[in-house]
């Protein structure tokens, strides 16, 4: 534990002083984050590659515990192949990620990558060849690679989209890596216990930039790198023998970031958009709508993440897979009925499963000038639709989406309305506004158009007084309408 305790202090101060040269130098490499009025959340450019700090923190007190003799060296020695797998695995990622925080890499060419990151880490050795769930036990056989290859690559996206608000990857990060760092010492998978707090101290350390608000962000480089790094260490700290991964406990610990990515997939498959596509509907998104302040998120969603990590360190001190099952059961239940998150996303999948159209037809019908239109609206929306994309038309208004919750048939439902835009151009606008019937908020309109020097304003006003007058008008047909079912 001494040594432990040394180089989660090592890595932390390292990072302390790392951090400030790194965010003095990203803005003259380009390395900056601008908000977008879309996505992002943050209202001033801010200083990103602070994961290189990071890595660099964690490395170097990787690197002292393998020069100095601790009870860990022998160990790390062992698994030199995987160590060095994973080493140059998170070169290959950061590389990618400071490209994609510099130029905007598209989707595709960031998955390749991430790939090429996995392949060589898979390589070196991290390779899942059975499973265990319940005391069952599955051979992967041929399947081995690639699901190893999909875990790894789930868990790189995961808390790459998990990293949207000040401080919250930093702090959640961190207590991922000290469950995973328990669940290892349980295990007696030394080597995987001291890349856990190395990682963890270093994140730890640069929260204290990180947290809101913000002074410097990790980036894709950051992120997926410190993604990659918990899919390894989720796979080397809960082994039970060579190859064979118990697979409760690592499921418990990355329970939230699996969960927002899962609703985050499914969200744009089921409304026909691309997987690669953003959007403002994460868990953290979700949580700042409801009122919460981003230091609130932060501290709600660790506090999540405390709960079901808590509960994987559990069911592995005794050795009972139910417990790592029953509390993130509960988690994701509770976020669901009370619609903090994933109750749109549950509508969508019943929709789609039943066939009743509680699901947005996929918007891949290419119209005229660019424009892309979405799958024929649920009858009693129709109208209201129609006449938005006829006043987003007329404002050359980029992109329409409805989100329906409330109100009949249509709940679940999302409609999308596109022209061609670059989601990256710094000039977007975004509006995002409740539809109301009576007193409950029944749907959300989200706007987007790309600002033009002295009219934005006038016609953003304009906008806003043509679609005041379409929701009273809506309103006052639907409560007409609830009347006389209701007589």
């Amino acid at each position: 534990m001494t040594t432990l305790c040394v180089v989660f202090a090592l890595s932390l101060g390292v990072c302390l002083l790392l951090t400030p040269a790194v965010r003095a130098v990203a803005p003259r490499l380009g390395l900056v984050d601008r908000p977008d009025g879309v996505r992002k959340i943050h209202l001033r450019p801010v200083p990103t590659g602070g994961g290189i700090a990071v890595l660099l923190a964690s490395a170097a007190a990787i690197g002292i515990a393998l020069v100095f003799h601790n009870p860990f060296r022998d160990e790390l020695s062992e698994h030199a192949r995987v160590l060095a797998g994973l080493l140059v695995g998170v070169v290959v990622i950061s590389g990618i990620g400071l490209l994609d925080d510099v130029w905007r890499l598209r989707g595709r060419h960031k998955l390749f990558g991430q790939v090429a990151a996995v392949a060589v880490v898979i390589a070196c050795g991290v390779v899942v060849r059975r499973i265990e769930l319940f005391g069952w036990r599955l051979d992967l056989r041929l399947a081995a690679v690639p699901l190893t290859g999909f875990w790894l690559l789930g868990a790189i996206n995961a808390l790459n989209l998990l990293d949207g608000s000040d401080g919250l990857l930093s702090c959640a990060g961190a207590i991922l890596a000290l469950a995973l760092a328990a669940i290892a010492l349980l295990g007696a998978h030394w080597s995987a216990a001291l890349i856990a707090v190395a990682l963890s101290g270093s994140l730890v350390g640069f929260l204290h930039y990180n947290r809101p608000p913000a002074t410097i962000f990790l980036g894709d480089a950051g992120s997926m790198s410190v993604g990659l790094i918990l899919g390894v260490l989720a796979i080397r700290s809960a082994f039970a023998e060579p190859g064979t991964l118990p697979l409760a406990a690592p499921l418990a610990v990355l329970a939230i970031p699996i969960l927002d990515t899962a609703a985050a997939v499914a969200r744009r498959w089921l409304t026909g958009q691309s997987v690669y596509a953003s959007d403002r509907d994460h868990l953290h998104h979700r949580l700042l709508r409801r009122g919460l302040s981003p230091l609130g998120v932060m501290a709600w969603v660790s506090l999540l993440a405390m709960a079901t990590s808590g509960t994987a360190i559990l069911a592995t001190a005794l050795h009972n897979d139910l417990f790592a099952v029953l509390v993130p059961a509960f988690v994701v239940a509770g976020l669901v009925a009370s619609r903090v998150f994933g109750h749109h996303e549950l509508l969508l999948l019943l929709g789609a499963l039943s066939g009743s159209g509680g699901g947005a037809a996929p918007c891949t019908t290419q119209a005229t000038a660019g424009e892309r239109r979405g799958g024929a609206p649920p009858a009693e929306w129709a109208e209201f639709w129609h006449a938005i994309v006829r006043c987003a038309m007329r404002y050359d208004v980029r992109s329409v989406r409805l989100d329906i919750h409330g109100h009949g048939a249509g709940a679940g439902a999302r409609l999308c309305w596109d022209r061609t835009y670059d989601a990256c151009d710094p000039r977007l606008w975004c509006i995002e506004m409740p539809l109301d019937l009576g007193a409950e908020a029944v749907a959300r309109a989200t706007l987007i158009g790309v600002h033009e020097p002295g009219t934005s304003w006038s016609t953003i006003a304009a906008l806003a007084r043509s679609l005041a007058a379409l929701e009273a008008t809506f309103s006052a047909a639907g409560s007409a309408a609830q009347s006389r079912r209701a007589a």
